[in-house]
């Protein structure tokens, strides 16, 4: 599969004008090896252990559609958060299609009152033990995904909804065995946030669906995975390793200027007496032959020698 990095979101055919994308850091995630199976539009993108990310859509459809719809995020097969939009009700579709308005994103669940916190991505845990390996089918087989369901459904009407914050599932841990295909991360929570306190009662949607959690509208997925996996299955090009330095080799004519001024310097010192005897250079450029039974090749024959002090009697 060609590697595709021609893209930052999401779109399907079969919601034209809906997109979706994945901010990693703030930063919109890069989508490589786009598919585009049944309801279902997919694609990789890299996860960086420990960074936070969010989930965003966006709706530039001129008319508003002619059913209502509910948008529902599913990361690791574990229902975390979704938003209902009622078409007759809704300011979404008054709004330019450049606004913001035209936007919603999802990058933190409630914990407490008057807390939140983010979504990360972390190492995947995985363990032999069978009594704390996650055995819910659907969490293993969507392990390492991000999903978010369009689903139409028909507003009933409104009802009072508690306000009190729904318990954090924990992480889920696989067993070696049932890991399924190349994983590295999972998602996981962050640092609790303060927020501002949250309503002990507030107004929710009441609806019922047309299309299914089975069998929604349309799909958006994103398989997040580290890079190195994203190379090793081909869905981004392999990052070649910085070629080493190269050596630099001596300048020959700077190597024979140095010789040149070092044999100054000795004969400098040509006809001075010490301790009776005068001291004088001799140049000798000299073959060494090779070692015997050795190939000459580039060895050391036709190498020249140091100047030689040699000590002359008087």
């Amino acid at each position: 599969m060609a590697p595709n990095t021609s893209t930052t979101a999401l779109t399907s055919p079969l919601v034209p004008g809906f997109s979706v994308w994945v901010e990693v850091n703030g930063v919109k995630a890069p989508i490589y090896s786009l598919e585009q199976e049944g309801s279902t539009t997919s694609g990789f993108i890299e996860a960086v252990e420990g960074a936070q990310f969010s989930v965003h859509t966006r709706d530039e459809r001129k008319r508003p559609p002619s059913d209502s719809y509910r948008v529902q995020l599913i990361i690791d097969g574990m229902s975390i958060t979704g938003s209902t939009t009622n078409v007759k009700t809704s300011d979404l579709f008054r709004a330019q299609a450049e606004s913001y308005k035209r936007q919603t994103f999802f990058s933190t669940v409630q914990d407490g009152q008057i807390s939140r916190r983010p979504f990360q991505f972390s190492a995947l845990q995985v363990t032999d033990d069978d009594n704390i390996a996650c055995s819910e089918e659907e969490v293993i087989i969507s392990m390492s995904s991000i999903r978010l369901l369009y689903r139409r459904v028909k507003v009933t009407g409104t009802y009072e909804k508690s306000g009190k914050a729904s318990a954090l599932a924990p992480s889920a841990i696989l067993h070696e065995k049932s890991k399924k295909g190349l994983l590295s991360h999972q998602m996981s929570f962050g640092a609790a946030q303060p927020c501002s306190p949250r309503p002990r009662r507030r107004t929710a949607i009441d609806y019922e669906s047309i299309d299914t959690r089975d069998k929604p509208l349309a799909a958006f997925e994103f398989k997040y995975r580290s890079k190195t996996l994203l190379e090793l299955e081909g869905h981004i090009p392999t990052t070649e390793p910085a070629a080493p330095a190269v050596e630099e080799k001596d300048d020959p004519a700077a190597e024979l200027e140095r010789l040149r001024a070092r044999v100054a310097d000795l004969e400098k010192v040509v006809g001075e007496s010490k301790d009776g005897k005068k001291v004088a250079v001799k140049q000798e450029v000299k073959e060494e032959e090779s070692a015997e039974g050795e190939d000459e090749g580039e060895g050391t024959k036709g190498k020249k020698r140091a100047p030689v002090v040699i000590v002359i009697d008087d």
